[in-house]
């Protein structure tokens, strides 16, 4: 190992009760040519007497001591400016280096040159130095993240924020001549912003190894200034938006295109006033923890339309008119009382649940007493349910345009409805894939039904038309999908036991589901009243997707009607492009939480499928914005063009595995934590052209069969009687 030198450097503002742990945690590191900088902030306790003492040990402790106190980004860009190492390291006060950190780190980046800077796991510790990982469990998980390439970690960055230590960091100082110093604007996540101007430069990297044990001192979140709690909150979250809207400032086109065309509305976008249009859209969804926070997009999207030509060219080539930018100005934009409140709330149920799972044993003794608790609940919203539509029945509006719905019953003309609650407006290209074959189903099997859709975001709202505009038989349906579960009940399953409790009187179906509960009290409770629920109905009939689901579900409900169906977007006609496949290959992997592979292994696919083609791209099916029924299919079908122009596909996504299935692609899938994509795999294993893995080590000689495999179009026959056995359950 080359014995270059690194400037570990130390801020530090009152931090005796733990300094000198710290220092010679650094000095007994066994890669030793290093020097530390301390840099003292204008202490007023006996800090400056302990860097004097240490540095009277060990000639390579090098103190820097500030007149006053100026915080944490001046101390810092001060140690930069004294440093003489090619490489830079990072320790807070309390926090401890194990032994080998550097060295690991050292021996990186001296083989990865290319590297923009280096981090590591880490492991939480009290001020005592006992280790903290399972109390503090949200916290220490947030630490844990696997490898990213430059993309993924953009991505990353601007929708959920920062996930890297900052004192585990190693990074080449010459980076910091590419990209900047510490922005002495910002008192607390000042690393954040770094690390966004790093990786438009560089690539990053984590060690997967715990080399830092960090102080999680909850009595004192900032070690360099002790601030409240409430106010830290704040501070980071302006500066949070501040840093993302600087990276889309200083961002070149050539860096936009590079690292964010796949999320473009326009894949063709080029021009400057394209480009601007594309960073509003990026920053409209931009915050996933702060979903209606549209502020940088609108005041970039503001922008484009007092520019020359820009209203029109956002009509014309992104579908959005200044009606949809003045829609954003009713929401609340800014983080005032309104959005305070709601984030405290949010951290008031957060420490609730902390407070649950430590008292897991107190809870388990009253668990009777809480399920009758429940499903007493459970049977009184039944009774509110259904006297809220006997109210609504009984109203003066309801009698008074009986004769109309009369008329409309007896007229042949009416066609039959069927209304499908939720219909998907999320990002998720998946879900509106199976909408857009549910229509194709009912163009096959049923072409005089009239298919109404009542999106996510516009239920409540149209709540109280559905309820009067449905007659006696109509059919109310659910869309397939993953949506049956406590994982995702606001965004799915809570549509439906609406409906199943509103429209007792009417079929209702449910297309093509997996079914999921996490193996906690909150799932076990959610298991129970879903099947309270669903079983409440008379006539009830729910398709299950795969087998597991379908087992799973005849133990679960009593008088629900079960049947097993493949997932509906494989009742697809073939999709085929008429352009030759390129000697691209594509990565689809799950960043959330239905991934359920080790740390690191998405740089360790990409290594594998460099061997296969030329160049290798990593694409989703989940977009970061909403989607409307008339942009879904231009959706839709850009990503099934991009997979059946590629050489392979390798993907843990259950609908990249049918995207590729439908296009004739060669493809390698892995199964997710719930076991759907294996699962699924199961009805079209007969695919030349498809094989799961079970590990990274499979992969290569995975690939090497789907590619020598032959491709034949798709065709659904193979299932065409699992879907006439759907549509038989239609009563018509």
């Amino acid at each position: 190992m080359a014995n270059e030198l690194i400037s570990v450097l130390l801020p530090n503002f009152n931090g005796s009760a733990h300094l000198k742990e710290t220092i010679e945690s650094v000095l007994c590191q066994t890669y030793e040519n290093l020097e530390l900088i301390v840099i003292d902030d204008g202490s007023t306790d006996s800090s400056p007497q302990i860097i004097r003492s240490m540095r009277e040990k060990d000639g390579r402790v090098r103190p820097v001591f500030l007149d006053k106190n100026r915080h944490i980004c001046y101390a810092l860009n001060r140690g930069l400016k004294e440093a003489k190492g090619r490489f830079i390291a990072r320790i807070d006060c309390g926090d401890q280096f194990y032994p080998d950190k550097l060295a690991l780190q050292m021996e990186y980046l001296l083989q990865h040159p290319e590297c923009g800077a280096c981090f590591t796991l880490v492991d939480l510790i009290d001020g005592k130095g006992t280790v903290i990982n399972d109390k503090e469990k949200i916290v220490y998980q947030r630490y844990q993240q696997p490898n990213r390439t430059q993309t993924q970690w953009l991505y990353y960055f601007i929708h959920c924020g920062n996930c890297l230590a900052h004192p585990s960091v190693v990074f080449p100082k010459s980076i910091i001549d590419r990209v900047g110093p510490y922005d002495m604007a910002m008192m607390q996540g000042e690393d954040f912003d770094l690390w966004m101007r790093i990786a438009l430069e560089a690539p990053l990297h984590i060690i997967e190894k715990p080399l830092l044990a960090c102080l999680w001192d909850t009595g004192n979140p900032d070690k360099i200034s002790d601030e409240a709690k409430d106010s830290n909150m704040t501070r980071f979250f302006n500066i949070r938006v501040e840093a993302v809207e600087k990276l889309f400032d200083h961002i070149t086109d050539q860096q936009l295109i590079r690292f964010f065309q796949q999320e473009f509305r326009n894949s063709g976008s080029s021009s400057p006033l394209e480009l601007e249009c594309e960073k509003g859209f990026l920053l409209l969804n931009c915050f996933q923890d702060c979903p209606y926070f549209h502020y940088l997009g609108f005041k970039r999207l503001a922008r484009v339309v007092n520019q020359p030509g820009g209203v029109e060219l956002l009509e014309d080539k992104f579908g959005f008119s200044l009606h949809d930018l003045y829609a954003l100005n009713m929401e609340h934009m800014y983080f005032d009382s309104v959005a305070f409140n709601d984030q405290a709330q949010k951290n008031q149920e957060l420490a609730s649940l902390k407070r649950q799972l430590e008292d897991q044993a107190r809870q388990r003794q009253h668990e009777a007493a809480l399920r009758t608790n429940e499903n007493a609940l459970l049977q009184n919203t039944i009774i509110a349910k259904n006297h809220e539509l006997a109210a609504i029945r009984e109203s003066t509006s309801w009698r008074v345009t009986a004769p109309i719905r009369k008329l409309r019953s007896r007229s042949p003309e009416r066609r039959p409805v069927i209304y499908f609650v939720p219909s998907s407006d999320y990002g998720n290209l998946g879900d509106h894939k199976i909408m857009m074959e549910i229509r194709h189903f009912f163009r096959c099997y049923f072409p005089k039904f009239e298919v109404r859709e009542i999106s996510c975001r516009h239920y409540e709202e149209k709540r109280q038309e559905l309820l009067c505009q449905v007659q006696n038989g109509d059919i109310l349906a659910a869309p397939g999908g993953g949506s049956i579960g406590d994982v995702y009940l606001p965004y799915g399953e809570k549509y439906m036991r609406d409906m199943i409790q509103c429209f007792p009187n009417n079929q209702i179906i449910i297309f093509p589901q997996s079914l999921f509960y996490t193996k906690s009290e909150l799932g076990e409770a959610e298991r129970k009243n879903t099947a309270a629920i669903f079983d409440s109905h008379p006539d009830l009939t729910l398709a299950l997707r795969d087998q597991n689901a379908y087992q799973e579900a005849k133990k679960m409900f009593r008088r629900t009607k079960l049947m097993l169906i493949p997932d509906i977007v494989l009742f697809s006609d073939p999709y085929l492009t008429k352009a030759p496949r390129s000697e691209t290959g594509l990565l689809m992997i799950r960043s959330d939480g239905e991934t359920s592979h080790p740390q690191g292994w998405n740089q360790e696919l990409e290594e594998i499928c460099g061997k296969y083609a030329k160049k290798i791209i990593s694409t989703d099916t989940q977009k970061n914005y909403f989607i409307d029924l008339e942009n879904r299919e231009t959706e839709v079908n850009a990503v099934l063009e991009q997979i059946s122009a590629s050489k392979f596909l390798v993907t843990d996504r259950l609908h990249g595995m049918i995207f590729a299935a439908i296009t004739s692609t060669p493809c390698v899938a892995f199964d997710n934590v719930y076991g759907k994509v294996f699962a699924q795999y199961q009805w079209i294993r007969d695919l030349p052209y498809l094989e799961i893995a079970e590990s990274p080590e499979q992969l290569s000689d995975k690939l090497d069969r789907v590619l020598k495999a032959q491709t034949p179009v798709y065709t659904r026959k193979p299932l065409e009687d699992k879907y006439s056995e759907l549509a038989n359950a239609f009563r018509v």
